[in-house]
Protein backbone atom coordinates (compact mmCIF):
# COMPACT_ATOMS: atom_id res chain seq x y z
CA UNK A 1 0.00 0.00 0.00
CA UNK A 2 1.55 3.68 -0.90
CA UNK A 3 0.81 6.18 1.24
CA UNK A 4 0.99 10.08 0.07
CA UNK A 5 3.17 12.14 1.04
CA UNK A 6 2.06 15.55 0.91
CA UNK A 7 5.17 18.04 -1.04
CA UNK A 8 6.15 20.94 1.16
CA UNK A 9 4.87 24.13 0.22
CA UNK A 10 6.16 27.24 0.69
CA UNK A 11 4.58 28.01 3.58
CA UNK A 12 6.11 25.58 5.26
CA UNK A 13 9.74 26.55 4.45
CA UNK A 14 10.78 28.88 7.67
CA UNK A 15 11.53 32.51 6.57
CA UNK A 16 15.17 33.61 6.01
CA UNK A 17 16.29 36.21 8.73
CA UNK A 18 16.23 39.81 7.60
CA UNK A 19 20.25 40.37 6.79
CA UNK A 20 21.55 43.16 9.24
CA UNK A 21 22.29 46.51 7.50
CA UNK A 22 25.80 47.85 8.43
CA UNK A 23 25.44 50.62 10.16
CA UNK A 24 26.10 53.93 8.42
CA UNK A 25 29.80 55.38 8.92
CA UNK A 26 30.57 58.42 10.76
CA UNK A 27 31.39 61.18 9.11
CA UNK A 28 34.52 62.53 9.98
CA UNK A 29 35.67 65.66 10.81
CA UNK A 30 36.80 68.22 7.82
CA UNK A 31 40.39 69.78 7.95
CA UNK A 32 41.62 72.35 6.51
CA UNK A 33 46.17 72.15 6.46
CA UNK A 34 47.42 75.53 5.84
CA UNK A 35 50.68 74.72 6.56
CA UNK A 36 53.52 76.34 8.08
CA UNK A 37 55.60 79.43 9.04
CA UNK A 38 59.16 79.98 8.27
CA UNK A 39 60.94 81.32 11.55
CA UNK A 40 64.22 79.97 10.64
CA UNK A 41 67.19 82.51 9.93
CA UNK A 42 68.74 80.78 7.18
CA UNK A 43 68.66 82.18 3.70
CA UNK A 44 68.69 78.26 2.92
CA UNK A 45 65.19 77.99 4.09
CA UNK A 46 63.49 81.15 2.46
CA UNK A 47 62.41 79.49 -1.32
CA UNK A 48 58.67 79.21 -1.43
CA UNK A 49 58.91 75.34 -2.65
CA UNK A 50 60.14 74.48 1.04
CA UNK A 51 57.33 76.28 2.89
CA UNK A 52 54.76 74.17 -0.16
CA UNK A 53 56.90 70.76 0.18
CA UNK A 54 56.60 71.01 4.25
CA UNK A 55 52.62 71.67 4.08
CA UNK A 56 52.57 68.21 1.84
CA UNK A 57 54.16 66.39 4.49
CA UNK A 58 52.09 67.74 6.66
CA UNK A 59 48.89 67.03 5.01
CA UNK A 60 49.85 63.40 4.44
CA UNK A 61 50.68 62.97 8.32
CA UNK A 62 47.54 63.65 9.48
CA UNK A 63 45.67 61.75 6.42
CA UNK A 64 47.62 59.18 7.57
CA UNK A 65 45.84 59.21 10.81
CA UNK A 66 42.64 58.12 9.03
CA UNK A 67 40.77 60.70 11.57
CA UNK A 68 40.09 63.57 9.06
CA UNK A 69 38.51 64.62 5.64
CA UNK A 70 41.08 66.67 4.01
CA UNK A 71 39.27 69.97 2.22
CA UNK A 72 41.37 69.72 -0.80
CA UNK A 73 39.15 67.91 -3.13
CA UNK A 74 37.90 70.62 -5.31
CA UNK A 75 40.61 72.62 -7.24
CA UNK A 76 38.92 75.82 -6.19
CA UNK A 77 39.44 75.02 -2.62
CA UNK A 78 43.00 73.48 -3.17
CA UNK A 79 44.02 76.98 -4.76
CA UNK A 80 42.75 78.89 -1.81
CA UNK A 81 44.46 77.02 0.70
CA UNK A 82 47.98 76.89 -1.29
CA UNK A 83 47.43 80.99 -1.48
CA UNK A 84 46.84 80.89 2.83
CA UNK A 85 49.89 78.59 2.55
CA UNK A 86 52.37 80.72 0.74
CA UNK A 87 51.60 83.76 2.78
CA UNK A 88 51.94 82.03 5.99
CA UNK A 89 55.36 80.76 4.86
CA UNK A 90 56.47 84.14 3.79
CA UNK A 91 54.90 86.23 5.98
CA UNK A 92 54.86 84.04 9.55
CA UNK A 93 53.00 84.53 12.47
CA UNK A 94 54.80 86.83 14.31
CA UNK A 95 53.12 89.96 13.08
CA UNK A 96 50.78 91.65 15.01
CA UNK A 97 47.17 90.25 13.67
CA UNK A 98 48.72 87.39 11.68
CA UNK A 99 46.86 84.63 13.09
CA UNK A 100 43.77 86.19 13.49
CA UNK A 101 43.76 87.12 9.48
CA UNK A 102 45.12 84.04 8.62
CA UNK A 103 42.28 82.05 10.92
CA UNK A 104 39.47 84.21 8.70
CA UNK A 105 40.49 83.28 5.31
CA UNK A 106 40.51 79.63 6.49
CA UNK A 107 37.37 80.21 8.23
CA UNK A 108 35.13 80.86 4.39
CA UNK A 109 35.87 76.94 3.95
CA UNK A 110 34.14 76.14 6.95
CA UNK A 111 36.59 73.02 8.12
CA UNK A 112 35.49 71.54 11.54
CA UNK A 113 39.54 71.43 12.39
CA UNK A 114 42.35 74.04 10.88
CA UNK A 115 46.22 72.21 10.86
CA UNK A 116 48.92 74.95 10.71
CA UNK A 117 52.45 75.79 12.27
CA UNK A 118 56.13 76.81 11.89
CA UNK A 119 59.88 75.64 11.47
CA UNK A 120 61.26 76.51 14.67
CA UNK A 121 64.61 75.64 14.75
CA UNK A 122 67.24 74.47 12.62
CA UNK A 123 70.52 73.28 14.08
CA UNK A 124 73.90 71.77 11.75
CA UNK A 125 76.44 71.13 14.60
CA UNK A 126 79.50 69.76 12.60
CA UNK A 127 81.01 66.17 14.01
CA UNK A 128 83.87 63.73 11.90
CA UNK A 129 83.82 60.50 11.23
CA UNK A 130 86.22 58.35 10.08
CA UNK A 131 86.04 55.97 7.20
CA UNK A 132 89.29 54.24 6.56
CA UNK A 133 91.93 56.26 5.60
CA UNK A 134 89.67 58.67 4.95
CA UNK A 135 88.34 61.61 7.32
CA UNK A 136 85.15 63.07 6.00
CA UNK A 137 82.95 65.71 8.22
CA UNK A 138 79.60 64.95 8.36
CA UNK A 139 76.91 67.07 10.15
CA UNK A 140 74.02 66.04 12.21
CA UNK A 141 70.26 68.48 10.59
CA UNK A 142 68.57 68.95 13.64
CA UNK A 143 64.80 70.49 12.95
CA UNK A 144 62.09 71.77 15.77
CA UNK A 145 59.01 72.02 14.83
CA UNK A 146 55.76 73.50 16.54
CA UNK A 147 52.58 72.39 15.37
CA UNK A 148 48.70 73.48 15.94
CA UNK A 149 45.43 72.12 15.60
CA UNK A 150 42.26 74.58 15.66
CA UNK A 151 38.98 73.22 16.63
CA UNK A 152 36.63 75.60 15.02
CA UNK A 153 33.12 75.54 16.72
CA UNK A 154 34.99 75.28 20.44
CA UNK A 155 37.95 77.78 19.45
CA UNK A 156 40.23 75.43 21.59
CA UNK A 157 44.10 74.98 20.45
CA UNK A 158 46.13 72.34 20.80
CA UNK A 159 49.58 72.60 20.25
CA UNK A 160 52.42 70.00 20.00
CA UNK A 161 56.41 70.21 19.61
CA UNK A 162 59.04 67.94 18.04
CA UNK A 163 62.69 67.42 17.14
CA UNK A 164 63.96 65.34 14.51
CA UNK A 165 67.86 64.52 13.08
CA UNK A 166 69.24 63.12 10.67
CA UNK A 167 72.75 63.05 9.28
CA UNK A 168 74.50 63.88 6.01
CA UNK A 169 78.17 64.83 4.36
CA UNK A 170 79.18 68.26 4.83
CA UNK A 171 79.77 69.55 1.40
CA UNK A 172 75.93 67.83 0.21
CA UNK A 173 73.25 69.70 -0.33
CA UNK A 174 70.82 70.69 2.38
CA UNK A 175 67.69 71.00 -0.21
CA UNK A 176 67.36 68.89 -3.65
CA UNK A 177 65.03 70.59 -6.32
CA UNK A 178 63.41 69.71 -9.34
CA UNK A 179 61.36 72.55 -11.27
CA UNK A 180 58.79 73.85 -9.29
CA UNK A 181 58.60 71.68 -5.91
CA UNK A 182 61.46 70.53 -3.60
CA UNK A 183 62.48 66.76 -3.29
CA UNK A 184 62.64 66.52 0.74
CA UNK A 185 62.75 62.69 0.51
CA UNK A 186 66.11 63.38 -1.05
CA UNK A 187 68.01 64.76 1.61
CA UNK A 188 69.13 64.96 5.34
CA UNK A 189 66.93 67.68 6.34
CA UNK A 190 63.68 66.28 4.35
CA UNK A 191 64.93 63.22 6.86
CA UNK A 192 64.68 64.79 9.60
CA UNK A 193 61.53 66.91 9.14
CA UNK A 194 59.47 63.57 8.67
CA UNK A 195 60.49 62.47 11.77
CA UNK A 196 59.58 65.95 13.62
CA UNK A 197 56.40 66.19 11.96
CA UNK A 198 55.13 62.28 12.24
CA UNK A 199 56.60 62.65 16.10
CA UNK A 200 54.43 66.25 16.58
CA UNK A 201 51.06 64.92 14.62
CA UNK A 202 51.32 61.61 17.15
CA UNK A 203 51.34 63.79 20.04
CA UNK A 204 48.55 66.18 18.50
CA UNK A 205 46.24 62.73 18.20
CA UNK A 206 47.07 62.01 21.70
CA UNK A 207 46.47 64.94 23.37
CA UNK A 208 43.02 65.26 21.14
CA UNK A 209 42.18 61.66 21.86
CA UNK A 210 40.17 61.13 18.38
Amino acid sequence: MLLAVPLSSAQDTPPRPARAESPPKPEMPTLAVVGLANEVSSDEWEDLRIGMGLRAILSQELFETGHFELLEEKAEIREQLRALSRGLWEEGLRQDGAETRLLAGVGALQPDYVAYGKVVYFGRPRSRANIGPVRRNRQTIEIGLELTMLEVASGRRTIAEARGKAQTVATSAFFVYQEDRVELDESAVGTATRKAMSQAVEELMEKLDL
